[in-house]
């Protein structure tokens, strides 16, 4: 696929899941009857992606953003409701939502400077230490 096509087939498998969602929930009818076709459409887009991905180099803000998006799966939900309850009624739903949506990047970014880099850093540390202790036994 080219530039256009992949975006297309990408938006496709987005509406896919939207529909199996919606027949869940709304029309009653099971994931065990939808999971399997959307996990083959699945299965084939990614098979694009990583053919995509060969030929094209990713952008690089959002490629740093990957790097702490651990951290906005972590904390989007405690920072949300916190700005939620502080916040209440007074901006309505637009400006509320906008607000939790910069709360919870915000906030996640900044966690992921103090919690999740030092304790990765950590632990690289570590185990540099433990292998190389392992192989001055070995000799």
């Amino acid at each position: 696929f080219g530039r256009g096509g992949q975006w297309l087939l990408r938006i496709g498998i987005v509406t896919a899941g939207c529909a199996v969602t919606t027949l869940r929930f709304y029309e009653g009818i099971g994931y065990y009857w939808t999971q399997p076709l959307l996990g083959l459409l699945i299965y084939n887009w990614l098979g694009t992606e990583v053919s995509y991905a060969a030929t094209r180099s990713p952008w690089r803000w959002l490629e740093r953003c990957g790097g702490w998006s651990y951290s906005i799966y972590l904390y989007h939900a405690p920072l949300a409701i916190g700005a939620a309850t502080l916040l209440g009624q007074s901006l309505g739903l637009p400006a509320t939502t906008l607000v939790k949506l910069a709360v919870a990047l915000a906030g996640s970014y900044v966690l992921y400077w103090l919690v999740e880099r030092p304790a990765h850093l950590l632990a690289q540390r570590l185990a540099t230490r433990r292998n190389g202790c392992r192989a001055g036994r070995g000799r």
